[in-house]
C-alpha cells in the first residue's frame, strides 16, 4: 500500500506517536513526559480544579492512577498545592513558563507548512470523526 493510500487512522497514530516522542524528548530536561505537561498546563489553564475534573480531562491520555501519581510527584516537588482544588505554586507556574517555551518552538516546528485554515479543517474533521463514532 502506498503512503498516499493509507487509512486516517494510520496518521492519527502517527502523529500522536511522533507529538508524545518530541514532547518528551524536549521535557525531558525538566524530567516531564508528554503527560506531566498536559497536567501542568491543565492546571495553568485551569485555576482551582478540582481532581475529578482533572482527570476526566485527561482521560484520552491517563487514567486516574497516573493522574494520581503525577499530582503526588508534582505536590512533593512544590510545584503544586491544592485544598478543595488543585494550583500552580510560585515555583509551578514558573515550571510551567520554562515548559511552555520549549512547547511553543515545538508547536511551531510542528505547524511549518500548515495553514490556519488547514489546521482548522483538520481540528473540525477529526472533532467530526469523534462525534460519529462516540455513541453517548
Amino acid at each position: 500500500m502506498k503512503s498516499k493510500d493509507l487509512p486516517i487512522g494510520y496518521w492519527i497514530k502517527q502523529v500522536d506517536c511522533l507529538l508524545t516522542q518530541g514532547i518528551d524528548k524536549i521535557q525531558a530536561a525538566f524530567n516531564f513526559s508528554r503527560t506531566d505537561w498536559q497536567i501542568l498546563n491543565a492546571i495553568n489553564e485551569n485555576p482551582g480544579l478540582s481532581k475529578p475534573d482533572l482527570t476526566k480531562l485527561m482521560l484520552p491520555f491517563a487514567d486516574n492512577n497516573t493522574v494520581e501519581a503525577i499530582l503526588l510527584q508534582f505536590h512533593q516537588k512544590g510545584i503544586t498545592e491544592e485544598d478543595f482544588s488543585i494550583r500552580l505554586t510560585r515555583a509551578g507556574k514558573e515550571m510551567h513558563q520554562a515548559c511552555l517555551s520549549r512547547q511553543i518552538a515545538f508547536r511551531k516546528q510542528s505547524m511549518q507548512h500548515i495553514t490556519e485554515s488547514d489546521y482548522q479543517t483538520t481540528v473540525a474533521t477529526l472533532r467530526q470523526l469523534v462525534t460519529n463514532l462516540n455513541p453517548s
